[in-house]
C-alpha cells in the first residue's frame, strides 16, 4: 500500500512540475455554489446515490461505498486527501476549489484486479439554487 501510495505521489509531483494542464469537464462557477460545511454531509451522501451510477458504469463498478466525503478545505493536513485539494485548484482556481468537495469512492470488485482502480475520486459542488453536482471525476 505504501509502495502505491509513494508512486501515486511521485506521479502527481511529477504532473504538477512539469506543467501538464488538469480540466475539469466543466468548470463551476464560484459565485453560482453554495455555501456548504461539514453538516450537509449527509446530504450530500444521500445524492450520491444517484450520482455514482452515472459516472462509473457498469458490474464492477456496481458495489460501492463511501471512503470520504470532505469539503476540499479540510482536506489540507490529510495526506491521502490534500493532494486532490491542488488539483482542484490547479483545474479551476482556489475559490470553485475552497466550496467543493472531495469524495473518495471504493470498489470492492475491483479490489482483487488493482488497488489503484478500486478507488474513484469525484469533486462535487452545490449550486445555490440547485442540487449537488460532479464537476469533475479523478478517477
Amino acid at each position: 500500500m505504501k509502495k502505491h501510495f509513494s508512486v501515486f505521489l511521485i506521479a502527481l509531483f511529477l504532473l504538477l512540475s512539469f506543467g501538464l494542464s488538469v480540466e475539469a469537464k466543466e468548470c463551476p462557477n464560484p459565485k453560482s455554489l453554495a455555501e456548504t460545511s461539514i453538516d450537509d454531509r449527509g446530504e450530500l451522501l444521500k445524492a450520491l446515490e444517484s450520482m455514482v451510477p452515472n459516472f462509473y458504469e457498469g458490474e464492477q463498478f456496481s458495489d460501492w461505498k463511501v471512503i470520504s466525503a470532505t469539503p476540499f478545505p479540510m482536506t489540507i493536513g490529510k495526506r491521502e486527501e490534500e493532494v486532490y485539494f491542488e488539483i482542484a485548484k490547479r483545474a479551476c482556481g482556489g475559490e470553485a476549489a475552497e466550496k467543493s468537495w472531495l469524495v473518495r469512492l471504493y470498489f470492492p470488485l475491483l479490489a482483487d484486479v488493482s488497488a489503484s482502480l478500486s478507488e474513484g475520486q469525484l469533486f462535487v459542488a452545490k449550486k445555490k439554487d440547485s442540487d449537488w453536482f460532479v464537476w469533475y471525476q479523478y478517477h
